[in-house]
């Protein structure tokens, strides 16, 4: 075997050889200090074959990846039918309750009273169930894409917390592969409602850079902040909502940090490869 290219630069990553048949072999590196007869130091190198744990960890990964994207379909589905079925027949429940005031002639107060209560919540049934399939598939995904979809998010996470702050747009401007800006979508998504639940903040920055390989998203609030868990600790309950984050992002092959310290406020940056060409820059 010769050696291939080096997988990870990062302290614990992985050289990749390639075997006569071109199979790749994934080798983990652990190096010893130790001691030699005359006292010297000696460095014990010993490479572990890991290829079938990568290769478990990619079937995994591939499966996660089906999940999610049976999830987002079926997301989808409902949010039109909601859209397009719930919410137009209480659209038309509102309309009817009109022309009963209209037409109905000299009712009693309290059935006139009773008539205009079942109007307002008519109405507000017609406005959770719209918020509630946006919030399934926002229509400006599509139909606008990321920068509009993420902008409308921190609007209404502003207007809900009365939070000062917006998204700023560094680069030009562009539409990204579909699963792209989904991920960073949901990303954004879960970094604005962990800040409406745990924050308490008062100000929240997004940044989106568009970079020509690449696209950068960060959130930044400066609330309450939290102790960074390990990854055992991520997996546990309690931090399943960064979990996902993190897996989102490294399903397609980006990168997710997270950067928080009690009283100092959280950061959340995702950045991925947001178009087929050669060289991909890095942040």
């Amino acid at each position: 075997m010769a050696p291939h290219r080096q997988h990870d630069d990062r302290p614990g990553g992985h050289l990749v050889v390639r075997g006569r048949d071109g199979a790749e072999v994934f080798l983990e590196p652990a190096l010893t200090a130790l001691a030699n007869g005359s006292g010297g130091p000696v460095t014990q190198a010993l490479l572990r074959d890991v290829t079938q744990d990568r290769q478990r960890q990619a079937g995994l990964r591939a499966y996660a990846a089906h999940v999610l994207h049976a999830q987002e379909e079926e997301r989808k589905r409902i949010a039109q039918e909601l859209h397009d079925e719930t919410v137009q027949q209480l659209v038309l429940v509102c309309r009817q309750l009109d022309y009963v005031q209209s037409v109905g002639g000299p009712l009693p107060a309290p059935a006139v009273e009773a008539l205009r209560e079942t109007r307002r919540s008519a109405a507000q049934a017609v406005e959770s169930l719209r918020n509630f399939a946006r919030d399934l598939r926002p229509p400006t995904l599509d139909d606008l894409g990321l920068v509009a979809s993420i902008r409308r998010l921190m609007a209404d996470a502003a207007e809900r917390e009365k939070l000062q702050g917006g998204l700023k747009v560094v680069g030009v401007e562009r539409r990204l592969p579909p699963d792209v800006e989904l991920a960073t979508f949901r990303i954004a998504q879960q970094a604005l409602h962990n800040v409406e639940r745990h924050a308490r903040a008062t100000r929240i920055t997004g940044t989106i850079t568009f970079a020509e390989t690449r696209v950068r998203l960060e959130i930044a609030d400066n609330g309450v902040g939290f102790t960074l868990p390990d990854d055992v600790d991520l997996a546990a309950t309690k931090h399943l909502g960064l979990l996902g984050m993190r897996e989102r992002a490294e399903m397609l092959g980006g990168r997710l940090r997270i950067r928080s310290e009690p009283g100092r406020g959280t950061s959340i940056t995702v950045s991925m490869a947001a178009a087929d060409v050669g060289s991909a820059a890095r942040w």
